[in-house]
């Protein structure tokens, strides 16, 4: 036991040690994603709890999207508390230091279940733990969240096994669901894929169905504990661009993104190996994708991963093996016959993203191998100078990274950031291919200057820290909204798509050259200029009239003269359940949004006719409105907005945000905890 506990504080200390850099000082590192997705979503998140409510819906980013039904905002994640009670940088620290550490202590937990000695187990933790699989997810927070969760599930499987209680049983689900809040599903699926085949192994090898049936038992425990986020997230799956495929990318292109090229497979030893790595990290405007290439655990650990295999006793390790070959004929995704071949055939595959991760089950594998690699002797010198040697090598393969800069990027403004916020309001900004792309260079004196100007241009979700609407953004993409962006993105010039902008209630947008232009006026140039449409429409209207048309007809009448947006909107329904269209014309018209929350929505309206009121926020399943508190239904307008129809007279106007998944996901996971709660109880009692 004193043994297990030395061991584990030296994991510990390891991990303060390889962050040494920024763990004891003011630094922090930089990564885009953390920088432009992560700490957004978090302080958005921050806000909404401190006030005591899930932050259920985004108004802040393309046109308005559900939060917390995205699975990577993390939102139910318990570990992502700290970031909820501190600033971003000291919970960003903290949150690295617990993630690295459990990673490196579920595994050594693991490799004692495999009767390994201490020291034979202290190595491989420590070669898992700063394996490349694990360190190059440090930016991506979600999928880091996510993988670290794998040793200890294939610990509790192993254990449930061997003694089917229900103990076991609850103990896994509780962790698949720990996982599955995390946030990153393609993870989570790879870590579940080779849990159930291993499962499924065991039940065949041991001819026991009893282990498959409380594998099952345990999955469906966890589905009804995680159904809260399941339920909207799911919701959520099927509005998107990822399950639609309303995009200028087909789905296969999607699919086959970001595949590994096969001459990445020698990164396993050395991560510089292929090219040069860290001249690929300096080019600051188009950073590599370090978490799909780059899989390594080393040169020893490679030496030890094969050494491994043959003191490997267990019949497990052909079953390994075959896993092992099997992740490495997928990895290359659009590269590898066996991934097209599957592709075609198997469903779910087509749905997947940045297949070239699954190296992490790979890296995984190998490090269970490497430390029975140990056994080739029984001193323990050679063990300490084995570890010594790994973490050594891993700590200078990681110098090459990642940048270090202050922590003070979080926080640091400048003009154009003061502009936006000084003129905000009820509108929305836009970066837009016609106006930077080719042209991402950022001139800057250091990486710190270079990550002022980053976050000054407002990438990703930058802007929801201010409270900015943003038209495009950095996340899973609604439906409707990727056709509606792919249509006015592809246009041939700024004039043209004036119209559509300023029906999506865009009124700024930023630009990295100077435009001639008629239809919009330039506000700001300090080397990035912003230019203010002059005909985008404000964010709630009232018109007189509707008009029908086939979803496949309405972004081009919408774009055409023959459409006039402040009389008029467009309804995709079928006419006979349309109330009148058409309305006298109107001589008083008057809406006042009187309240703007992220969920509730309040307008005062005024009109002498009947009428119908346009709000340019995108239509969702779970928006529900009330006229003077009695429920109206919600239209589908122009597309890809909401619009009520509207009485004459005076109102009071109010859009709520509740989702009936939500609602429903939160009873059935309370019930299953609350029902979990009594069940262990009454178990301590006998006469239950």
């Amino acid at each position: 036991m004193k043994k297990d506990f030395l061991c584990i504080s030296i994991i510990a200390c390891l991990v303060l040690i390889f962050f040494s850099n920024i763990f004891f000082t003011s630094n922090t590192f930089f990564q885009r994603d953390t920088l432009t997705l992560f700490h957004p979503w978090m302080e958005f998140s921050k806000n909404s709890l401190q006030k005591m409510e899930i932050p259920l819906w985004n108004p802040y980013t393309y046109c308005g999207m559900p939060f917390m039904a995205n699975m990577q905002s993390g939102v139910f994640y318990p570990l992502n508390a700290m970031f909820w009670l501190t600033d971003f940088v000291s919970a960003y620290k903290i949150y690295l230091f617990l993630h690295f550490f459990l990673t490196g202590l579920f595994m050594y937990l693991l490799l004692r279940d495999f009767k390994l000695d201490n020291g034979q187990a202290l190595v491989g933790a420590v070669l898992w733990t700063f394996s490349g699989s694990i360190v190059t997810r440090l930016e991506f927070l979600s999928v880091l969240s996510t993988t670290i969760w794998l040793p200890l599930e294939f610990l509790v499987v192993r254990k449930l096994i061997d003694n089917a209680n229900k103990k076991n049983i609850i103990l896994l689900s509780l962790v698949f669901a720990i996982q599955f809040f995390a946030g990153h599903p393609q993870e989570m699926s790879y870590g579940i894929s080779f849990l159930t085949c291993y499962v499924l192994y065991q039940t065949i090898a041991r001819k026991k169905m009893k282990i498959l049936l409380n594998y099952t038992l345990a999955g469906l425990l966890a589905i009804f504990l995680s159904a809260v986020q399941l339920l909207p997230s799911f919701e959520f799956t099927l509005n998107s661009a990822r399950y639609q495929g309303e995009s200028v990318w087909s789905k296969e292109e999607k699919a086959k993104y970001l595949s590994l090229e096969p001459g990445n497979f020698y990164n396993v030893l050395y991560p510089s190996f292929h090219d040069d790595m860290k001249k690929k990290q300096n080019n600051l405007t188009k950073p590599e994708h370090f978490w799909i290439t780059r899989h390594y655990i080393g040169i020893l650990g490679f030496v030890l991963a094969i050494l491994g295999f043959f003191y490997f006793r267990e019949k497990t390790r052909w079953f390994l093996l075959v896993l092992l070959m099997l992740c490495l004929f997928l990895a290359p995704g659009k590269y590898s016959p066996l991934y097209n071949f599957l592709y075609n055939f198997f469903t779910p595959l087509r749905m997947v993203r940045h297949i070239g991760t699954i190296m992490y089950i790979v890296t995984f594998i190998l490090c269970v191998f490497s430390t029975f690699g140990l056994k080739f002797t029984r001193k323990k010198s050679l063990a300490i100078m084995c570890l010594c040697i790994i973490f050594a090598e891993l700590y200078l393969y990681s110098r090459n990274l990642f940048l270090v800069t202050s922590g003070e990027i979080f926080y640091t403004e400048s003009k154009k950031n003061n502009f936006l916020v000084k003129n905000k309001g009820l509108h929305r900004f836009v970066h837009t291919p016609l106006t930077y792309y080719g042209n991402l260079q950022i001139s800057a004196k250091n990486i710190f200057d270079y990550s002022i100007k980053y976050r000054d241009r407002f990438y990703g979700n930058v802007n929801i820290i201010h409270k900015l609407f943003n038209f495009y953004g950095q996340d899973t993409e609604p439906d409707r909204f990727i056709t509606f962006a792919d249509k006015v993105f592809s246009k041939t010039s700024l004039d043209d798509a004036s119209r559509l902008f300023g029906l999506a209630n865009v009124r700024y947008v930023l630009s990295y050259k100077k435009i001639n232009t008629e239809k919009y006026k330039e506000v700001l140039f300090d080397d990035f200029y912003i230019y203010e449409n002059k005909t985008y429409l404000p964010r709630a209207s009232v018109v007189e009239n509707a008009v029908v048309k086939k979803k496949e007809y309405v972004l081009n009448y919408l774009d055409s003269d023959k459409f006039n947006p402040y009389r008029s909107i467009v309804i995709e329904e079928d006419e006979i359940l349309l109330p009148d269209k058409n309305h006298r014309r109107l001589n008083k018209k008057d809406v006042k949004i009187i309240d703007y929350q992220p969920s509730i929505i309040k307008f005062e309206t005024i009109t002498d006719s009947p009428a119908w009121l346009l709000l340019n926020d995108a239509f969702y399943p779970g928006w529900k409105s009330f006229i003077d508190n009695k429920q109206v239904k919600i239209y589908r307008a122009n597309y890809l907005f909401r619009a009520i129809n509207l009485p004459a007279g005076r109102h009071l106007v109010t859009f709520r945000y509740e989702p009936f998944s939500y609602k429903l996901g939160k009873i059935i996971s309370l019930l299953t905890f609350f029902g979990l709660l009594i069940a262990k109880a009454c178990s301590k009692f006998r006469y239950f």
